[in-house]
């Protein structure tokens, strides 16, 4: 999924998500990566990372978990169900949010690909994730839902889309998310929006976003979006009385962080891999502990790791998937097929 705050421009877009065609990876070594994860018994990370910006739970036995069986759909996953969206061998931290989040995903949307479920499993009792394809016809069905339409804020850059710091204080109780392609949320959007929603956007931010996309850092993916409006939140009603931000939402990129040691982790252990150079900035993405890129990282331009060695799968995919089994939670990208 990509986000932008800049309402501006059409293919930069918040609470969207935009396909991938990075999906098919190879089993066998994706398997090997996994494997090499959970045999090391640590993980491999540079003394600093871009993360230590937030005040997230450690993630480090998370990270090095094996595959368990959901008990609702008794199937295997790896640490979370995407299906049931519950966690599978660990207890995620709980994030309290301060407004709670609907999120619409289309049905064609690949589950073990978008990061929106990352805020249902660690704000279950305040996440709801509706699956429909939205049409207008469900205008009815959405006045029910919402029967005060004027209090749902939904994140989505439109023209009229305004920051949080131009919003009445208490004139909301509800955030509206849209997970699709970019054609599929636009047109959602247009459902949600003919519903009287007010449409909001978010700062601009620099995305710690691992795969390709053909767009420039300050496209986020859903959840980093999801987690920037809570922090914008709290510049807009709470700091002045609560004081400086004191983390209390970090968590909310709880499983964004696993995805990213793992990733850094296998490469600065097998830096023979070529990185995906299709990356804007691949070049510097890895931390191998050192100025220059590793040598396989550098010079002709490579084949995307993800097509041959599956390095950005997803937490989350099935046994037997395309994807094979590294597995890391989320949309590790949706590109955009405009």
């Amino acid at each position: 999924m990509s986000h932008s705050a800049d309402p501006s421009n059409e293919i930069d877009a918040l609470g969207l998500s935009l396909d991938s065609d990075i999906l098919a990876d190879s089993h066998g070594v994706t398997e090997s990566i996994a494997l090499e994860c959970n045999t090391a018994g640590s993980l491999d990370l540079p003394e600093a990372s871009p993360f230590d910006q937030f005040k997230i739970d450690s993630a480090h036995d998370v990270a090095l978990g094996g595959r368990f069986k959901c008990g609702n759909c008794l199937r295997s996953f790896k640490l979370i169900c995407p299906k049931c969206n519950v966690p599978l061998g660990h207890t995620p931290p709980h994030v309290d949010l301060p407004v709670s989040l609907d999120i619409y995903r289309h049905p064609s949307e690949l589950i073990g690909k978008t990061t929106s479920t990352h805020a249902k499993l660690v704000a279950d009792d305040q996440t709801e994730i509706y699956v429909d394809r939205l049409a207008k016809g469900d205008h009815k069905s959405l006045a029910q839902r919402y029967p005060d339409p004027k209090r749902v804020l939904l994140l989505y850059p439109s023209w009229d889309s305004v920051t949080l710091d131009q919003v009445e204080p208490g004139s909301f109780d509800k955030l509206v998310v849209i997970d699709g392609t970019w054609k599929q949320s636009r047109n959602m959007a247009n459902v949600l929006s003919g519903c009287g929603f007010r449409p909001v956007r978010i700062a601009a931010r620099k995305t710690l976003f691992w795969r390709y996309q053909p767009h420039d850092d300050f496209h986020l993916a859903t959840i980093e979006a999801i987690y920037y409006f809570y922090r914008d939140y709290y510049s807009a009603f709470l700091e002045s009385t609560a004081g400086p931000y004191d983390g209390r939402y970090d968590n909310l990129l709880f499983y964004f962080k696993v995805n990213f040691d793992v990733i850094q982790s296998y490469y600065r252990r097998n830096p023979e891999r070529n990185f995906t150079s299709r990356k804007l900035g691949h070049d510097r993405y890895i931390n191998y502990g050192s100025d220059e890129p590793a040598d396989g990282n550098a010079g002709e331009e490579q084949e995307p790791l993800s097509d041959e060695h599956g390095a950005e799968a997803e937490l989350g995919d099935e046994d037997g998937s395309s994807c094979g089994s590294l597995e890391l939670v989320g949309d590790l990208a949706k590109d955009s097929q405009l």
